[in-house]
């Protein structure tokens, strides 16, 4: 994570797949949304970030540790999934 912080940047990267799918993700007539491709990509990048924060959370070695990792988990499912 100290490497790249963007990769808990949940919500951003929600939007960012879902633009161009309906207006509340703030598609409108500029704005183009992500290619397939790209769409693919990003979706590929959440599940990478999702999986290392599981990783983080079962490999933590104190109370301190797990609480930021569980935290992170926690952030990441309640963007990620759907309601």
């Amino acid at each position: 994570w100290g490497r790249a912080p963007c990769l808990t940047h949940w919500g951003t990267m929600v939007k960012l797949c879902l633009l161009g799918e309906d207006e509340r993700f703030g598609s409108g007539p500029s704005v183009h949304p992500p290619s397939p491709q790209r769409r693919l990509v990003l979706l590929y990048i959440m599940e990478a970030a999702t999986r290392q924060a599981v990783e983080d959370l079962q490999t933590a070695k104190d109370d301190e540790q797990k609480m930021v990792a569980a935290a992170k988990l926690d952030s990441a499912c309640s963007q990620v999934l759907p309601e």
